[in-house]
């Protein structure tokens, strides 16, 4: 059983205008939309708003101001709305996001991505990780999974784990991580482990099962129309959505209320999220799902929402046909083992930052699609390119949604 479609009516609200004072946020002008239309990749949006905080430096009123207006609270009402809360929860997705990132990047065997079901079991204990140090999250506690695994107390000498052992040779994640450390290097099973465990946290009675367009509102009545009736009794009733999935509005004469327009019925069980929040998580726990089988590329409308679209990460090359998939690589004397690694293994972006105890930095690397031949080599070689370069075909949809599109064209 599979149950794993967001309600396609769910919608959420925003603020089209939204002033900051001294103490709060006012705000006016509501207005509902869908999230699932236009917030596809709001998780990785949520994670740059801390990135923007905390590497940009831009000011939190202005980060929160604009969220508020794009994308409405978190969770609670706006009279409930905290800033620093939800710059906390900015930064636990953002830790999420970094760690995919990894893992999307990670080479195993001569394949980029470590993919679950590819990894041998005894790697699995063994295969040791470096991911962000979640203690240097602002405003993170043990709350938060992975900083209370971060900060378990150091195991005593020659002393075995309870779980995950092979024998007496086994590797430990670090445990009672210092604050100074800027990476946390963690066993790859106990890295999943807690990764699972964080969203699951995160979901735990904040999602409920429903069904589509059960009892659905009234649609297309009003007092001068006569001649139509409500919809209100027609529970699954199919009626067409348009191209951005929202419900078109038939009109319904009442002698037809017993067969509304011939359209039949459809029983659909969907996930309905409690808030914004809930949803964001949803999108983690897709993802997570979904390594290292997908990439993210910029928006078209980028530098304006600062918004990413999902793609397979392989797809055919426009010359040859061959499917190819993008590898970043950077200089080793670029790397820095004191610094964090800031928005890394996005393939598609040519630059990532890095923090730490150093000055903020900027490090650009080498982006190359690249075909696996059938003896496992990478080659970045195309024959019927011009350039000789493989390039992938650009996909139908460019802009993360109709909004964006037309503020920018």
């Amino acid at each position: 059983m599979r149950v794993e479609k967001l309600n396609p009516d769910w919608q959420w609200t925003r603020y089209q205008k939204v002033t900051a004072t001294r103490d709060n946020f006012i705000t006016s002008n509501e207005q509902k939309y869908w999230p699932g239309l236009d917030g596809e990749t709001l998780h990785r949006r949520l994670s740059r708003a801390y990135d923007d905080q905390r590497i940009r430096q831009i000011k939190i009123v202005d980060i929160v101001s604009n969220w508020l207006s794009e994308f409405g609270v978190l969770s609670g009402g706006i009279d409930e709305f905290n800033e620093h809360g939800f710059i906390q929860e900015a930064g636990h997705v953002w830790w999420m996001i970094q760690v995919f990132n990894v893992l999307r990047s990670y080479e195993y065997y001569g394949a980029v991505g470590l993919d679950p079901a590819a990894i041998d079991s005894t790697d699995a204990l063994t295969l040791m990780l470096n991911v962000p140090n979640p203690r240097r999250i602002k405003g993170a506690d043990s709350n938060f999974p992975p900083y209370e695994w971060a900060t378990r107390p150091a195991l005593e000498a020659k002393a075995s784990l309870t779980e995950n052992v092979i024998n007496q040779n086994f590797q430990a994640s670090e445990r009672n991580l210092s604050i100074k450390s800027a990476t946390w290097q963690i066993t790859y099973l106990d890295l999943l482990e807690v990764l699972a465990i964080t969203i699951r946290k995160k979901l735990n009675d904040n999602v409920k099962l429903d069904f589509e367009s059960l009892n659905s509102k009234e649609i297309t009545h009003t007092e001068t129309q006569s001649e139509t009736a409500p919809l209100r009794e027609f529970s699954f009733l199919n009626v067409p959505r348009d191209a951005n999935g929202i419900r078109t509005q038939p009109k319904i004469s009442i002698e037809e209320q017993a067969t509304p327009l011939g359209y039949g019925y459809k029983i659909d069980a969907v996930l309905c999220p409690k808030d914004l929040l809930a949803y964001i998580w949803l999108l983690v726990a897709e993802e997570f799902t979904e390594i290292p089988n997908v990439d993210f590329v910029n928006c078209k409308g980028f530098a304006d929402c600062g918004n990413t679209l999902k793609r397979a990460r392989s797809r055919p090359c426009k010359h040859c046909q061959k499917s190819v998939y993008s590898v970043t690589s950077y200089q080793s004397s670029d790397l820095s083992q004191t610094d964090d690694l800031i928005n890394q293994a996005v393939p598609v972006h040519l630059q990532r930052e890095e923090w730490g105890d150093s000055e903020n930095s900027t490090i650009q690397g080498v982006t190359v699609l690249v075909h696996k031949d059938d003896d496992g080599r990478e080659t970045d070689l195309c024959t019927k390119s011009p350039d000789e370069l493989h390039e992938q075909e650009t996909s139908k949809k460019e802009w993360c949604n109709p909004t964006c599109r037309s503020k920018n064209t």
